[in-house]
């Protein structure tokens, strides 16, 4: 039996002490017989495949299936030793390391039964060693057969058939192979008598990785470019463990080059070399594409019986996946991923020419099936640049970028030379769209005027979309309209509408885009639910493209009009869901990974989770000026940051944050961004108490808060305007005008409501109760906060409700009392004492016993005391108070409660858990 590379290192290389917890084999003697592998004290312990191979050990056979260099002996020998201390009977064989020929089963059966007996004496001394594990049935027995594809054939599949048949109840078969045995599988299935355990349970996981390679101090980065070589291979890694033990080396492109030697002469040795020069050849000409079907294998290889060709490979487990293909009703096939490097290899042994050769047949190919993104990417390998150009002419570059991302479209932009570019227009408007999506926003807008003048296209209020050129120039030109933060027309909004309507609906691109532009268009114009529908349109039709790249873009935009709408739990669903849809590419253009950042960590603070807010916005202000960013990723970015900042070290840091936001703005020609960033700047700053400052900030826009109607600036855009309203009435409030401030905060609830900006219509509720209590109309400011209380409760939202600060706590306080806490669900009253826990900590001087949200110290006390059943006289006894005092606090505790009598003080208390242990008590 040949030696992996893995098990090689075990038998060569000093061990490290106490890193499994299993008895080093220092010689070939085993507890279960000599056949067993030795498994020394370094070899990686691999909990999550033995924990499910002792789910599946209740069927009577396990195949154990893979190509070569999973570990399957070694992951065996693990699991039978195992078993063994479990007191379960263990019996090894394979080819080389018994006594015995294998195709003689029934003796091997024989020896197997034979052999229980000797294992009983053992198990009943060593049952007990793996107690930790699941306890397993007495009398099991399991019977391995190892590396059986050695010694298949016709003749000891049907033995090995016979034997599978004539197993006892409370005997089990491991097999392990390479390539499946001919036996009927289908009846075994069925009857649940069999399962495979294949490649996916056998691959590395990437804690595994981590573990293997932990004392070699490898980067993130790097174990992430291991794992998509490699995807979990274990040989490959024993191979890498190898070179790390010998010396320190970085994962660079050389030192991965070195690395694959090695696997290359441990896969030629292995499988390649076996292989007939038909298979080979066949083998290596499939290499040059991503995946492929049988008619594609058809064209690349030129054999007839392609499909015949694949499913051979495919049994005898040559590296190749097969996926079917539901909407299609095909099958797919694809290498993995050091397969195909290696076949890479072997093909520029035949030269450059035959690899062009092939990429132009595959070029072919997608070109005749309409797959332009794959026939121009192979056009450009074949070093055809002129067909690649007009492949990318005809479909549009932009709509490739839109489908497979920016660096896929850098990467077909980069292989045509600048003086054939001239030629193909849409591939000038690409290069605009890449601009812009690399935030070189006024670069992107000097090309597009240049390209205006040179007479393509022309442009105005009134211009008409006849071909599929002027289309991709009007498209372009709203793109950078929206990332140069231009306002968008009526007349340009009729366009979208017009052109929608004429779309073919079988052009998925066309649709896509225009419905995110007609996004865009609602957006701004404060039609979120029109917004939203573009958006969820937008997303359907990314996922019939399998655009995965402009598909997390639909989910950001989405989640950012469910955050205007105060719908923040959908909203964070769509971010998660985005960054799902990304997380491949988010190492290839980390770009992606901030702008998702930027939105969770607006949702997180919603759900006033600092810190991870902290943690997700931490960085983006270092790069924000080197990326691309419309005016909603920037708005959103900047505002979290300073929000964050003025929680954590004040307002002054917050303002730093929003000056920044002006360069940006200033540097971008967005003039949006910068009013959004002063008129934030006003907002924290009246939050903070900061009149003088607010009144400066809102001069700085020519505005004077105290006589001028914001309701009435046509300059403002609907966000702009709400935004300042609802600053000027908090600043109506905080200086003793708090009556002017409702009719006024009344206006924009009615609009809000009318529009469906939720987020808006909860800040104005909120105002408005805080400026009737401060009005002294004490009984609607509560009916008011309890009403608008339970709706951010359904979002999870309470960053809306402490940024208010002291005046909301004293609200919440009022509401408490007053309504009495026996009026209200359990969720409720926790919600309630969460707030005013987060609102008593802004005073960082405050005493433990200070921060209870809703009753005193001395309070909670003299309840747990309550609910031990003592009197007036015993509570003042064991407090060593008054009993004057402890009526005194009686009488607030019943008030807080809402109840009356002592007997429904305890039941509540004892309810909502109050004084169970102050330190994690819900209310405390």
């Amino acid at each position: 039996m040949k030696d992996t590379p893995h098990r090689h290192e075990e038998r060569t290389a000093s061990k490290p002490k106490n890193v499994v917890a299993i008895p080093q084999a220092a010689t070939s003697t085993n507890p279960l017989n000599t056949g067993l592998p030795l498994i020394y004290a370094d070899t990686l312990p691999r909990s999550d495949i033995l924990d499910h191979l002792d789910d599946v050990f209740r069927h009577k056979l396990i195949l154990i299936e893979s190509p070569v260099g999973y570990g399957k002996t070694l992951t065996l020998a693990q699991w039978a030793l195992r078993l063994h201390r479990c007191g379960v009977a263990v019996f090894w064989a394979d080819r080389e390391q018994t006594d015995f020929e294998i195709s003689d089963f029934s003796r091997l059966l024989h020896s197997f039964r034979a052999n229980q007996n000797k294992q009983s004496a053992i198990n009943s001394d060593n049952n007990s060693e793996d107690s930790h594990h699941r306890p397993f049935p007495v009398g099991e027995r399991l019977l391995v057969i190892d590396e059986y594809h050695l010694v298949s054939s016709k003749r000891t599949d049907a033995q090995l058939s016979r034997l599978i048949d004539n197993l006892q109840i409370h005997e089990h078969l491991a097999l392990a192979v390479r390539s499946r045995p001919k036996i009927s599988w289908a009846k075994r299935f069925a009857a649940g008598d069999a399962v495979i355990v294949g490649a996916d349970h056998l691959k590395f996981t990437s804690g595994e990785v981590r573990e293997l390679l932990g004392n070699h101090s490898l980067t993130d980065k790097e174990l992430s470019n291991l794992d998509k070589l490699f995807a979990g291979w274990p040989a490959a890694y024993g191979f890498l463990l190898a070179r790390l033990r010998k010396s320190a080396i970085e994962i660079t492109d050389a030192s991965l080059t070195a690395l694959f030697q090695d696997v290359e002469s441990y896969l030629c040795e292995e499988i390649y070399d076996e292989l007939s020069a038909e298979q080979q050849q066949f083998l290596m000409q499939l290499c040059v594409v991503t995946d492929f079907s049988a008619d594609l294998a058809h064209c690349l290889t030129g054999r007839d019986n392609a499909s015949n060709g694949l499913r051979e490979l495919i049994d005898r487990n040559l590296f190749l996946s097969e996926v079917r293909r539901e909407t299609e009703q095909s099958y797919t096939y694809q290498f993995h991923p050091v397969f195909k490097k290696f076949l890479l290899r072997r093909l520029q042994r035949q030269g450059e020419a035959r690899i062009k050769e092939l990429h132009q047949l595959a070029a072919e190919w997608y070109a005749k099936r309409n797959d332009t993104a794959n026939a121009a990417y192979h056009s450009a390998h074949a070093s055809d640049i002129e067909s690649a150009a007009n492949i990318i002419e005809t479909a549009g570059a932009m709509r490739i970028g839109i489908r497979e991302g920016i660096p896929r479209l850098k990467h077909y932009l980069n292989q045509i030379p600048t003086d054939i570019v001239h030629n193909f227009p849409r591939i000038e408007l690409a290069n605009v769209y890449y601009l812009m999506k690399n935030g070189k926003i006024q670069e992107a807008l000097d090309r597009l005027e240049i390209y205006r003048e040179q007479g393509a296209a022309a442009q105005n209020a009134a211009w008409t979309v006849e071909s599929e050129l002027d289309q991709d120039f009007w498209i372009i030109d709203r793109f950078v309209d929206i990332f140069s933060d231009r306002p968008l027309e009526e007349a340009e909004h009729a366009n979208i509408e017009k052109l929608l309507h004429n779309t073919p609906s079988s052009d998925l691109f066309s649709l896509c885009f225009l419905n995110i532009l007609r996004y865009f268009y609602s957006l701004r114009g404060g039609h979120l639910d029109d917004a939203k529908r573009a958006a969820e349109k937008s997303q359907l039709w990314c996922e019939d493209l399998r655009a995965h790249y402009w598909s997390f873009y639909t989910d950001l935009h989405l989640g950012n009009v469910l955050l205007l709408q105060a719908q923040t739990k959908k909203a964070r669903m769509c971010f998660e869901n985005a960054a799902r849809t990304a997380a491949d590419m988010f190492p290839l253009e980390p770009a992606l990974q901030i702008q998702y950042r930027a939105f969770m960590a607006a949702t997180l603070l919603e759900a006033n989770e600092l810190e991870a807010a902290d943690d997700h916005a931490r960085g983006l202000l270092n790069v924000i000026d080197m990326m691309e960013g419309w005016f909603d990723f920037l708005a959103v970015g900047f505002t979290t940051v300073a929000a964050v900042r003025a929680e954590q070290d004040g307002l002054f840091p917050a303002l730093t944050v929003l000056k920044q936001a002006h360069r940006v703005a200033d540097k971008r020609h967005m003039p949006r961004l910068k009013i959004m960033a002063i008129l934030t700047a006003a907002d924290l700053c009246s939050l903070h108490n900061n009149i003088t400052q607010a009144t400066l900030v809102f001069r700085s826009l020519d505005i004077d808060w105290e006589r001028d109607d914001v309701s009435a600036l046509e300059s403002f855009t609907w966000r702009e305007r709400i935004t300042a309203q609802l600053t000027q009435a908090r600043m109506l409030t905080r200086t003793q005008r708090a009556a002017s401030a409702v009719p006024y905060l009344d206006k924009i609830i009615l609009e809000s409501d009318q529009r469906g900006w939720g987020e808006f219509l909860l800040k104005a509720r909120i105002l408005k109760a805080l400026a009737l209590e401060a009005a002294g109309k004490k009984d609607i400011a509560i009916a008011h906060i309890v009403a608008t209380i339970d709706n951010c409760m359904q979002q999870g939202l309470k960053r809306i409700l402490l940024e208010e600060g002291e005046p909301m706590r004293r609200l919440l306080r009022i509401a408490v009392r007053e309504c009495g806490l026996s009026a209200m669900h359990t969720d409720k009253v926790t919600y309630i004492s969460e707030l005013l826990l987060a609102l008593n900590r802004v005073d960082k001087t405050q005493t433990e016993a200070e921060l209870s949200p809703i009753f005193t110290g001395r309070e909670l006390e003299i309840l747990e005391e309550l609910t031990k059943g003592n009197s007036n006289k015993q509570i003042a006894r064991n407090l060593d108070i008054e009993g004057n005092t402890v009526k005194f606090h009686l009488h607030n505790i019943y008030e807080k409660l809402g109840v009356n009598r002592r007997e429904l003080a305890i039941a509540l208390a004892q309810k909502l858990s109050l004084v169970k242990n102050q330190q994690e008590r819900p209310l405390a």
